[in-house]
């Protein structure tokens, strides 16, 4: 029995998501040497900021930094179990749009780094996520040796606190009323640019950012001791005659009951026009 209700989302238990194609050409070691920086004094805590935590965290913030970079999750195992681990992937794009290689990070162990063989994930999630402007598979890549899910829906943690259900509604609203601290622009004024162009730093990766910065104000307070219910669906809305590629904070008040938050407007929004497609907690 899974350990919250999920969203409907189809799809299997291992394989990838599929990467969107608004990729671009990044300085690899660039993307490595902030990775590095960002996690320099971030402490595991089990269940609460543990290994996929610090993993969603550190693509969110490579994405609001590097827009258009092509980095993902890559999840092993059960979470629970000894094997269970997530790590960042990251892929080298040549200038001509062409993969040269990819790689691993571990910001759970000391951000070490590691090579292809180094990590052998049952489920991918790369970025970009977007599917309706078209999707491909780099070379080389792990992508390769894995199906293509249709859906994906994970439950990560063993145990869930729904006592700070309402600490993680104040914190909605107050992020909405003042703001959540959003990625702040890159100096590069390129790279600047590109997050201002939603193709390249898209509402996913906004509201995406959002999420991994709840989990982490919540995780600092030092006072939760157990996962909180809090999740992120990526999807798509329809609007009228056609889909936008979107996402929703997903927040369960109990292992069986869910519902979307609009990661701006707070209230709970039923969305009947939303679908998701990949749902993560």
């Amino acid at each position: 029995m899974p350990v919250l209700t999920m969203p409907s989302v189809g799809g299997g238990a291992k394989g990838h998501t599929g990467m969107g194609i608004w990729i671009i050409p990044e300085n690899f070691g660039a993307i490595l040497e902030f990775l590095k920086k960002i996690f320099k004094n971030h402490v595991y805590q089990p269940e609460v900021w543990d290994c996929e935590d610090m993993v969603c965290y550190g693509v969110a913030q490579a994405r609001c930094q590097f827009p258009g970079c092509t980095v993902g999750i890559a999840l092993k195992g059960e979470k629970r179990g000894e094997q269970g681990h997530a790590q960042i992937i990251l892929w080298d794009i040549d200038p001509a749009g062409h993969v040269v290689k990819y790689m691993y990070f571990d910001p759970s162990f000391g951000n070490k780094t590691g090579g292809p063989e180094s990590f052998t994930p049952d489920v991918i999630i790369p970025f970009p996520t977007e599917r309706a402007s078209g999707m491909i598979t780099p070379h080389p890549s792990p992508l390769d040796k894995l199906p293509l899910l249709n859906g994906l829906g994970l439950s990560l943690d063993g145990d869930y606190d729904f006592d700070q259900v309402g600490l993680i509604k104040s914190l909605v609203e107050n992020g909405r009323k003042n703001g959540f601290g959003e990625c702040k622009p890159p100096d590069d004024p390129i790279r600047k640019k590109r997050s201002e162009d939603l193709r390249f730093f898209t509402m996913r990766d906004r509201t995406f950012d959002i999420y991994t910065k709840l989990k982490k104000d919540l995780a600092e307070k030092k006072t939760i001791k157990k996962a909180i219910p809090l999740g992120i669906a990526f999807g798509a809305l329809k609007v009228g005659n056609r889909f936008e590629d979107t996402a929703r904070l997903v927040l369960w008040k109990d292992r069986a009951n869910f519902t979307y938050w609009h990661p701006t407007k707070g209230e709970p929004k039923k969305d009947p026009q939303f679908t998701p497609r990949i749902v993560l907690v």
